[in-house]
């Protein structure tokens, strides 16, 4: 795919797989003090690749929560550099689909969203446990991890000779 504008995209986060058994996770929405390049490096390094596939590449993920590490291995799908695709194969939940957008607004800054779906287990009960343990551990961990990647962006942002941020904001 050629190069676009994340707001090319926006039609996508829609697209995610709306099973009748799952949930929208919540969006967030993250204003990074980086060029969207260097933020699609860096949200795109995350994890260990353990294969590829001809969708993209498989990508194991630890996240630590309550003394406890739970690992997933997830489908990444590329679109530099404006989308992140995820779809977990293996973890402990089922039917995760997830995406990052990265729009470039200005030069040097970049707006990252976050949209995803969660499944549900089945019966109401499936659906309660989902809605008020699950969903709300899920957007708590995604909206850390994305923080984790813009600080570590606007870090890498002011000592790259690469990607330089404009403005005022290069100087301080």
């Amino acid at each position: 795919m050629g190069h676009r504008d994340a707001s090319t995209h926006a039609t996508t986060i829609p697209r995610l797989n709306r099973t009748p058994r799952s949930v929208a996770l919540k969006r967030h929405k993250i204003d990074v003090a980086a060029p969207r390049e260097l933020v699609f490096e860096v949200i795109a390094s995350a994890g260990r690749s353990v294969g590829e596939t001809y969708e993209g590449k498989l990508v194991e993920f630890e996240t630590r929560w309550r003394g406890r590490v739970i690992k997933t291995v997830e489908l990444v799908m590329l679109d530099p550099p404006a989308r992140i695709g995820y779809r977990w194969v293996e973890g402990p939940l089922d039917r995760v689909e997830e995406e990052i957008l990265l729009d470039a607004p200005t030069p040097g800054k970049t707006v990252m969203t976050y949209a995803g779906r969660l499944g549900t287990e089945a019966g109401l009960k499936g659906w309660l446990r989902t809605m008020l343990f699950v969903r709300p551990i899920f957007n708590s961990l995604i909206r850390s991890h994305l923080l984790e990647g813009k600080t570590l962006a606007e870090k890498r942002s002011r000592r790259s000779r690469v990607h330089r941020r404009s403005g005022a904001d290069a100087n301080g």
